[in-house]
């Protein structure tokens, strides 16, 4: 629902160049707490309503976490197919963003 009424949803490094870049000197920020706090840091010029959720179980994976269960092929997670397809979009339009 809010991905239909947002006026963008960006990556990190998009929502800042929005922010930068727009006419508006008011946000309402709807993302990770640590883009907000970023956000305030980088345009102290506008406002920003943070509306941010820290998510713990994302702070609980480490790359060494990672690469061991890549390595030892354990914790495999099983999706529904139109969630798996959804998530490769975002990362595949991630990658074509990064270069």
């Amino acid at each position: 629902d809010v991905l239909a009424i947002a006026d963008a949803v960006l990556s990190t490094s998009a929502m800042i160049g929005y922010a930068r870049s727009s006419d508006a000197d008011k946000f309402l920020v709807v993302t990770e707490c640590g883009l907000s706090d970023r956000l305030l840091m980088e345009i102290p010029d506008k406002h920003f309503y943070k509306v941010c959720k820290l998510c713990r179980f994302m702070k609980m994976i480490t790359l060494e976490g990672t690469l061991d269960s890549l390595r030892h092929l354990r914790y495999e997670i099983e999706l529904p197919e139109d969630v798996r397809m959804g998530a490769k979009r975002a990362l595949e339009r991630m990658l074509e963003l990064s270069v």
